[in-house]
């Protein structure tokens, strides 16, 4: 089966009013989690009054999946989404650098390192963080894919 599009966020710093509540939503949207920590995060720049996003945005070509070991990091055709699975992340952090929106976290809460990423929550019927944001300063996009690099799963 070949993968024609993928699912992402498109941020609007313009309309982004830096109330978090996109934050707070993606934290609820994973109570099962290892991780409770905002897999979006709102990053305010003084210099130019103006906020930012800090996402996985989705990339046609994941680097991270290229270099992790145990090959955790995966297309999920179903998903149309970059998933990585952090129940079995070894904390070997060789994804971090990798990723160039620096959209990877890692997480050593309760002695436990687990890297962790925008899963556009999946698990929970789609992207928390754009239905609660009251601004309307993030967006699911819907684009072409013209070649996935890394692994892709069914």
């Amino acid at each position: 089966m070949a993968v024609s599009e993928k699912y992402g966020l498109v941020f609007d710093p313009v309309k982004c009013t830096g109330c978090k509540d996109c934050e707070a939503a993606c934290v609820s949207a994973h109570p099962d989690d290892i991780v409770q920590e905002p897999r979006i995060r709102i990053n305010f720049n003084p210099a130019v009054n103006t906020y930012s996003a800090t996402y996985c945005v989705q990339c046609n070509e994941c680097a991270p999946s290229t270099v992790c070991p145990p090959d955790l990091i995966s297309f999920d055709r179903v998903n149309l989404t970059w998933l990585l699975e952090e129940e079995r992340c070894i904390a070997c952090n060789a994804c971090l650098p990798k990723c160039e929106y620096k959209a990877i976290f890692l997480d050593p809460t309760m002695g436990v390192e687990t890297a962790y990423k925008c899963d556009m929550c999946v698990q929970a019927g789609g992207p928390k963080c754009v239905k609660s944001c009251p601004s309307q300063a993030l967006a699911i996009r819907i684009e072409p894919v013209r070649k996935l690099k890394g692994s892709v799963t069914v």
